[in-house]
């Protein structure tokens, strides 16, 4: 693939379908500049581990001669590449982030957040504030964003992950009434010791998330 193609283009955006789609931020047709990219993508094996794939914001079109499409390759992270050829994600060397920086155009830390989710962080922050959310509904609605920078400061993302990731399995639903009442009553119990552990700096981190400017 990369001997057929001709130039490329990176992208800023999403994916539909094969295809990326959003800001065309750096392109070339220069052989030199293509030939530098060829050696920046460095594969030194393969990845099959835990990543969150719903945030890719980078990606690297190469095109043919006629400018068809060869093959869009989702940057997951500063090392790891993703292209739908393959059956595992490859891991890469750092050369590729430094080519990348060396344009103008260096791999985003957290990942982008769109105008929607940075306002929708700050409804569940201002609904739990205002007691409209009770903890636990606020704090799955925002587990999500604080993979990206929706949440602005790194301490707040990680206190949000590490709080959901205490949470106890809780039986709700039909499943709910098949359990022993002692059972419920010991995850019930197991619930209210995480909550109580996590709620005091989990309520400070919403005050930041809402008065976000």
């Amino acid at each position: 693939m990369m001997a057929r193609a001709r130039a490329f283009r990176v992208i800023k955006g999403g994916v539909r379908g094969d295809r990326p789609f959003g800001k065309t931020i750096f392109e070339s047709r220069d052989e030199k500049v293509l030939a530098d990219l060829r050696r920046s993508l460095q594969i030194v094996g393969t990845y099959d581990g835990p990543i969150c794939f719903c945030r890719i914001r980078r990606y690297i079109e190469f095109l043919d001669e006629s400018a068809n499409c060869l093959a869009a390759i989702a940057m997951l992270s500063p090392t790891h590449i993703r292209w739908n050829a393959w059956g595992l994600d490859a891991l890469v060397t750092d050369a590729l982030e430094r080519w990348l920086a060396a344009h103008g155009i260096p791999y985003p830390a957290v990942p982008e957040a769109t105008d929607s989710e940075k306002e929708h962080a700050k409804e569940f922050a201002r609904d739990f504030l205002d007691s409209r959310l009770p903890v636990l509904e606020a704090l799955r609605g925002l587990r999500s964003l604080a993979y990206t920078d929706a949440i602005a400061y790194e301490k707040d993302r990680a206190l949000i992950l590490a709080f959901e990731s205490e949470l106890p399995y809780e039986p709700i639903g039909y499943v709910r009434q098949q359990w022993a009442p002692y059972a419920l009553k010991m995850k019930d119990e197991e619930l209210a010791l995480v909550e109580a552990r996590w709620t005091k700096g989990f309520l400070e981190a919403c005050k930041r998330i809402a008065n976000r400017q």
